[in-house]
């Protein structure tokens, strides 16, 4: 699905929703991911089962016994998802869904790591990952997918436009992207 087509000189430059990208999940994370949700099928990477336990304190005391960081994951389900290790002020659409768990690092570390594969999660869950389709007089000349996030300075897309189109031309492009 298109995102927005910007035209440059002979340049046409489609960013577009990467419709086909994969889960952040299958790929070497530094953190473990245990969530639960009657409506929605989230990462499950511990083998640990919601019904054993009487509350999330009890589960989150035994995930401690295991491993050396232990952070509550929330979630916040109104016209999307959003995910936070911190709690969310709205009681009646958010709560907890489960934990991040994970063996490495300082606590600055532990907790950068874990926000950090928990955003990109959230991008991923609410379909916020991008690509771009760069043609010249129609012809294709470079395309990419799997830029997780809006921020198309800080997921690396521009970078990768820049590489391909130099620097005079993507900052045209900056001015009329939304």
């Amino acid at each position: 699905m298109n995102y927005q087509t910007i035209q440059v000189d002979d340049i046409s430059v489609e960013v577009f929703y990467d419709e086909h990208a994969e889960s952040p999940r299958q790929w070497d994370n530094m953190t473990k991911f245990i969530m639960f949700h009657r409506r929605y099928n989230l990462p499950h990477e511990v083998d640990i089962h919601e019904q054993d336990y009487s509350s999330w304190d009890e589960m989150e005391a035994e995930l401690q016994q295991q491993y050396k960081w232990v952070y509550p994951v929330f979630m916040y389900d109104h016209s999307g998802l959003a995910f936070s290790i911190n709690s969310f002020s709205c009681r009646f659409d958010s709560g907890q869904v489960g934990f991040i768990v994970l063996d490495e690092g300082t606590p600055e570390q532990a907790y950068k790591w874990a926000t950090s594969e928990l955003q990109t999660y959230s991008d991923y869950a609410n379909g916020n990952v991008f690509g771009f389709l760069v043609e010249e007089n129609g012809e294709h000349i470079h395309s990419c997918g799997g830029f997780y996030g809006s921020d198309f300075d800080e997921n690396g897309l521009m970078y990768e436009l820049e590489a391909g189109l130099g620097e005079e031309v993507v900052t045209k492009i900056k001015q009329e992207l939304i």
